[in-house]
């Protein structure tokens, strides 16, 4: 406030313009210091509580008993059933009027029907968990049972808006329309259309308000996975698949002489040819790396020159008035 009453008096003359300008600028400053330590401070709180809770949960081999129930938030229900009464009313406008408009009808009758059809995957099993997780594997009313040995890989992505964060946990599993059981009628509809886990090979669950934090579930699946199948790789949903069988060969010989404390003959098959493998997955690695780096860097810069036109704007326009 005091930056821009700096501006107001600049444009009136006053000699109080640079002043108040600079106490103003200093308090914003401030200001966006003391928020970032505080978020900071939130942070590292919010990460030690899940390093706590994902040590208790996995400090030992789980009994065929144990299981972990994912409930999420069932609120966007409501959001959902208001969607679809405003466009199926829209829709209903539209095509009682003479002349009725076809166009808005017809797109309204879609967009309801999108929707219903999203509103019949959210309230599966909706006294149900969304998903279940024990040493066997894991199951869910969309996608049915799902033994670890056919998961291929587990990433949990995260998208930091301005008031919340959103998490989505994603499995791989190629061979899922082949090996799935009970699987619901919306995900067969997609499969049909290339679409959903049929088609991509990758379940999918949205995960908002569950009782235990989205990095807790993601570790305790990560684990259950180890533990039946040996697997622990990293794996990117972001990243091409010549990227992620690289990584993951990497991460199998690095484990492998880890385990012998030595890289040689002892730990490795081939040592020669171990060794080239490693040389060509590094450069399949860095390479993808670099280019998803500059593709993150292009659109961060897109973005601030957008703010900067922007405030340029606003600026110009304030001196010109």
């Amino acid at each position: 406030m005091l930056a821009a009453f700096g501006f107001i008096t600049y444009k009136d003359g006053d000699s109080l313009f640079i002043p108040i300008s600079v106490v103003g600028i200093g308090l914003i400053i401030f200001s966006s210091v003391k928020d970032s330590r505080f978020v900071k401070h939130r942070q590292e709180e919010y990460l030690e509580q899940v390093s706590n809770r994902v040590t208790a949960m996995t400090q030992k081999p789980w009994m065929s008993e144990q299981s972990l129930e994912v409930h999420n938030s069932k609120s966007i229900l409501l959001l959902l059933l208001l969607i679809i009464g405003i466009s199926s009313f829209t829709a209903y406008s539209a095509l009682i009027i003479v002349p009725p408009k076809w166009l808005l009808g017809i797109g309204a009758s879609i967009v309801s029907l999108l929707f219903i059809f999203t509103l019949v995957r959210a309230s599966t099993g909706i006294s149900n968990p969304d998903l279940i997780l024990n040493r066997n594997g894991l199951t869910s009313p969309i996608y049915g049972y799902i033994p670890w040995q056919e998961v291929e890989g587990i990433d949990l992505q995260i998208i930091h808006t301005r008031n919340s964060t959103n998490y989505t946990l994603i499995f791989k599993v190629s061979n899922y329309s082949k090996i799935a059981k009970n699987i619901h009628w919306t995900e067969r509809v997609l499969g049909g259309l290339g679409l959903g886990a049929i088609g991509r090979g990758r379940l999918v669950f949205l995960l908002k308000g569950t009782q235990e934090k989205p990095e807790t579930i993601t570790a305790v699946a990560k684990f259950l996975w180890h533990q039946t199948t040996g697997n622990n790789h990293n794996w990117s949903h972001l990243h091409s698949p010549e990227y992620n069988d690289a990584s993951k060969r990497l991460d199998s010989i690095f484990e492998r002489s880890k385990k012998l404390n030595a890289f040689n003959k002892s730990s490795l098959n081939d040592p020669m040819a171990e060794l080239e493998q490693v040389k060509r997955d590094l450069d399949i690695v860095t390479s993808e790396s670099r280019r998803f780096a500059r593709k993150t860097n292009a659109f961060l810069m897109a973005f601030v020159l957008f703010g900067l036109f922007c405030l340029g704007s606003v600026v110009f326009r304030l001196f010109k008035s």
